[in-house]
């Protein structure tokens, strides 16, 4: 229940429901706003608005929608993230990408494979390409992750 000054006229809210000025409040929380932004906005007092962050109906919006909006944008980050390997992959398919570039993507999939990492060099028979420097860069970055 809200808390108001005797006399004020003000009826109190049950937890669980939002007033619609406490719906603003927490939209405009949400939005990245200071307390103090929030009162002059609403035209209310700083304290008020203190008060309204007393209020388990405010506080249960604020946390209900924060998690919802972290949910979505870690669904947003594992589609990208996915989205993102495939393109590598499709790098280190494709024999009309240079090998450099190629030997980078799949550096950048091992990285993020988290596979520990080793002392000395992964891969055998490399020594046996020719190679121009590009390549030689790239594979040479490459085994000094590995």
């Amino acid at each position: 229940m809200i808390y108001t000054r005797q006399g004020s006229g003000q009826t109190g809210v049950q937890v669980g429901q939002l007033e619609p000025r406490h719906d603003l409040f927490v939209d405009h929380l949400l939005a990245g706003k200071t307390v103090p932004e929030v009162a002059a906005e609403l035209g209310v007092h700083r304290a008020t608005c203190w008060r309204w962050l007393q209020v388990a109906a405010v506080q249960e919006e604020l946390r209900r929608r924060r998690a919802e909006r972290l949910a979505a944008v870690r669904e947003e980050v594992g589609a990208a993230a996915l989205e993102s390997m495939r393109f590598l992959r499709g790098v280190v398919a494709d024999s009309s990408v240079q090998t450099g570039a190629r030997i980078r993507a799949a550096c950048a999939i091992l990285d993020r494979a988290g596979l520990p990492k080793r002392d000395g060099p992964v891969l055998t028979g490399l020594e046996t390409w020719t190679r121009d420097a590009a390549e030689q860069r790239a594979l040479d970055d490459l085994l000094s992750v590995w």
